[in-house]
């Protein structure tokens, strides 16, 4: 019996395709609430020397 259920391939195709889909559909119909809040912490530094230029930018 378990050599059938493995020879057939459109079996499997469509099982795939279902969770696929419906994981595309959950994906999509998730509530804001249940996604996790992200804050990244952010450093500035403000150095003031007349005529200077930055050198680099550095965004994390």
């Amino acid at each position: 019996m378990l050599k059938d259920i493995v020879k057939r391939p459109l079996l499997w195709v469509m099982l795939y395709a279902s969770l696929i889909a419906y994981s595309i559909y959950a994906l999509l119909n998730i509530h804001a609430e249940v996604l996790p809040q992200f804050n990244m912490p952010q450093v500035s530094v403000v150095a003031q020397l007349p005529g200077a230029t930055t050198l680099w930018t550095w965004r994390g």
